[in-house]
C-alpha cells in the first residue's frame, strides 16, 4: 500500500549510517549527531535501541516539531 509505513529496532547508528543519522538529526544538536551517538555507543553501561520508520519505498521518516500544535511526522 502506498501509506504503508514500517518501523524496525536498531541496535546502532551504524545500521542506518552516517549520511542518514545526520539527515534524520539535522537541527536537534549536537548531542543528536552521529559522531556523538556512535561514541556514546562505546559505553558499555548504555544499551541503545534505536526505532527507525520507513515508507513504503523504504525511505526514513522524520519528526516534525511544528512551533504550535500537536507533533507530526513528516517524510524527509
Amino acid at each position: 500500500m502506498k501509506n504503508d509505513v514500517s518501523v524496525t529496532a536498531l541496535r546502532s547508528v551504524r545500521e542506518i549510517g552516517e549520511q542518514v543519522w545526520n539527515g534524520l538529526a539535522e537541527g536537534e544538536g549536537f548531542y543528536s549527531g552521529y559522531p556523538w551517538m556512535a561514541w556514546a555507543e562505546t559505553d558499555p553501561s548504555f544499551v541503545t535501541t534505536y526505532l527507525v520508520a520507513r515508507d513504503a519505498t523504504g525511505a526514513p521518516w522524520r519528526r516534525w516539531r511544528p512551533t504550535s500544535g500537536p507533533a507530526r511526522a513528516c517524510r524527509r
